[in-house]
């Protein structure tokens, strides 16, 4: 049995621990049954997340996902926004049981990959296209969640790796 604590949010294995070996904090007996009290509550949760790129105060790109866990299903709905083209809608239903992975990665995105590419190549004849190249490079790295099903269908979730939501979507789905 796994004890979990509340003030950094680790889960550890050693029962018998009364002190958190991440961040030192005492231990209160029954906290894993409060936890998984928590974790039920949770599960129908809808939880979301939101990633913009922008250039300056323009928004060229904005991802809105809504995660919503209803027993052993996720509800999956994503909309994609880019500037001067038109938004993209994905939604499924995702049974826990089908999860063979789920798992923060990193990742960079092919569009921005490709300028930052052609304009490194630019900065060899015109300096200042180096630091734009650079731009590029930097909007488009970022870490996202990726969620794979049995079948191979692949589902990702662009997030700021600290957020609350990203450690309950994890939690839950790894319980299961």
């Amino acid at each position: 049995m796994s004890k979990y604590c509340e003030k950094c949010k680790k889960e550890f294995d050693n029962e018998n621990a009364g002190f958190c070996p991440i961040c030192g904090t005492p231990l209160v007996e029954g906290m894993q049954e409060e936890r998984e009290e928590v974790l039920v509550e949770e599960e129908h949760k809808k939880l979301t997340f939101q990633k913009k790129k922008m250039l300056s105060y323009l928004v060229y790109r904005q991802t809105d996902t809504e995660v919503e866990i209803d027993n052993q299903v996720i509800h999956f709905s994503q909309t994609i926004k880019k500037l001067f083209r038109k938004s993209r809608k994905t939604e499924d239903n995702i049974l826990l049981s089908q999860i063979q992975e789920i798992g923060i990665k990193t990742k960079m995105d092919f569009w921005d990959t490709l300028y930052g590419i052609i304009f490194i190549v630019l900065g060899f004849f015109y300096p200042v296209w180096f630091l734009v190249a650079a731009l590029f490079l930097f909007c488009g790295y970022g870490k996202v969640i990726k969620i794979k099903k049995l079948d191979g269908k692949e589902y990702i979730i662009p997030a700021k790796m600290n957020s609350e939501d990203v450690q309950q979507l994890l939690a839950v789905v790894k319980r299961n």
